[in-house]
């Protein structure tokens, strides 16, 4: 049947087993409780699938660019993509607003901390925007190919454009990550909202000259 390759396929039986909420142990019938929390474990589980995906095409950029011949369309096409990953992952952060505020309370009694922060994956994509206190290497190749073929290299002021596309869309996706973190959402309890908003900056700061590029 065309539904089980399918299912086979997306391993659905495994995918849909990995949402467990804690609020059920102990319980005989799913609460609302359950229901919030399975809600919250889809919105983060999603999330980390699809900042794979962005680090995967950053990476795959990264490569295009260090290639013995660079190939500045492909990096172009893999920084749109994550763009949009990017702006997707924003656009399901309003998910979590149907979460009563009562029950992220108790989220954090059963579970912790649940901040993004603590996602080693999101700590990666801070480094490789170089928001993490480090160089961007995707930042960081690109200038090194312009220093080591200064006049042959073409494309280079359409990659800038993506690229400030893609640090717009990653200030978008942190700020709304600070807006959560009013609810108690996104926060360890260090600071919250002012300390996210100290955070935001846009990368890629010599992205002015080389969209002048020539």
């Amino acid at each position: 049947m065309v539904a089980g390759r399918y299912g086979r396929y997306l391993r659905l039986g495994e995918l849909l087993g990995l949402q467990r909420p804690r609020a059920a142990e102990g319980r005989a019938e799913p609460s609302d409780a359950y229901a919030s929390e399975h809600l919250f474990i889809v919105v983060q589980q999603a999330s980390e699938l699809l900042l794979r995906q962005v680090l995967l095409d950053l990476g795959s950029a990264v490569e295009h660019l260090e290639s013995a011949r660079p190939e500045l369309v492909a990096a172009t096409r893999r920084v749109e993509r994550a763009t949009a990953v990017i702006a997707q992952l924003t656009g399901q952060l309003a998910l979590l607003w149907q979460v009563p505020q009562r029950q992220l309370a108790g989220l954090r009694c059963r579970v912790g901390a649940i901040g993004a922060g603590h996602s080693e994956q999101v700590t990666r994509l801070l480094e490789v925007m170089g928001l993490a206190g480090t160089p961007s290497p995707l930042e960081a190749a690109l200038l090194r190919l312009l220093r080591r073929r200064p006049c042959d290299v073409d494309g280079v002021p359409e990659l800038a454009r993506s690229m400030k596309q893609l640090a717009l869309a990653m200030w978008s996706w942190q700020a709304r990550h600070a807006e959560l973190a009013g609810r108690g959402l996104h926060s360890d309890g260090t600071g919250g909202i002012p300390l996210m908003r100290s955070r935001l900056r846009i990368a890629f700061p010599r992205l002015p000259d080389l969209e002048r590029w020539h």
